[in-house]
């Protein structure tokens, strides 16, 4: 049983380097991203990497998924049908961005792996690579990654889901004001310091969040008055 043969030693013990790697957002649109694998796992790294905006990826297998096979005739990926025990791993690897090993043969994980980690591509294999692929979250304007560093990719759901679900309409509405306000406060505030003071404040003032709860031209009309008196009072102190 579980329970028997299971052992207490590294319980609750998290990778090392979990909190080593960098998070961060690339513009992946114009890269070249290979996968090894047209399962299920494929299936669902693609969807993940087409939805970043990339346009250039190579799925390598003897079999395909459905989904895999209805993007490839709908000329959004190519799948390229081989056998990767006999194929050129260090030839198909060259120049990508990105490399990622999810065939159903650990072996022939492994295999891939120990070719694949010493070329100049990202590569993400489980818990080996020297990349990760997040839980993420679209919705209305923000982007939000959450990773477990591979140890837990239902934890990670878990909590995409959690997250999700505290985002409101009007975050996506002060996102919007945020956004407008930022490109046109350098016209009137010169000191970028006064310009992130304004921000914050309207971020922390309950009347510019009850001003969301007009329709948002009328918000930006109020929160543009909320503004407009922060700069007359700057301009005060400073004379």
């Amino acid at each position: 049983m579980f329970r028997q043969e299971s052992s207490a030693e590294g319980f609750l013990t998290l990778p090392a380097n979990i909190y080593e790697m960098f998070p961060m957002f690339v513009d992946i649109s114009a890269k070249r991203v290979v996968v090894f694998g047209g399962g299920n796992v494929a299936e669902r790294k693609v969807r993940q990497i087409l939805e970043s905006g990339c346009r250039n990826i190579e799925v390598y297998s003897l079999d395909f998924a459905d989904e895999l096979k209805k993007r490839y005739r709908n000329g959004e990926i190519e799948c390229i049908k081989c056998d990767l025990w006999h194929a050129d791993i260090d030839k198909i690897v060259e120049g990508a961005f990105i490399v990622i090993i999810c065939t159903d043969d650990d072996a022939l994980n492994e295999r891939i792996y120990e070719i694949a980690r010493f070329s100049s591509s990202l590569v993400n294999y489980g818990d080996k690579g020297d990349m990760f692929m997040s839980s993420v979250i679209r919705k209305d304007g923000f982007i939000i990654a959450i990773s477990t560093s591979g140890s837990s990719p239902a934890m990670a759901r878990r909590m995409k889901r959690r997250i999700a679900s505290v985002i409101c309409d009007d975050d996506a509405k002060m996102l919007r004001i945020q956004t407008w306000l930022r490109a046109h406060l350098r016209n009137f505030v010169h000191d970028p310091n006064q310009r992130r003071e304004i921000l914050n404040n309207v971020l922390n003032s309950s009347e510019c969040w009850e001003a969301l709860d007009d329709d948002i031209e009328s918000a930006k009309a109020r929160i543009a008055n909320f503004v407009d008196s922060m700069i007359e009072m700057m301009q005060k102190c400073s004379q």
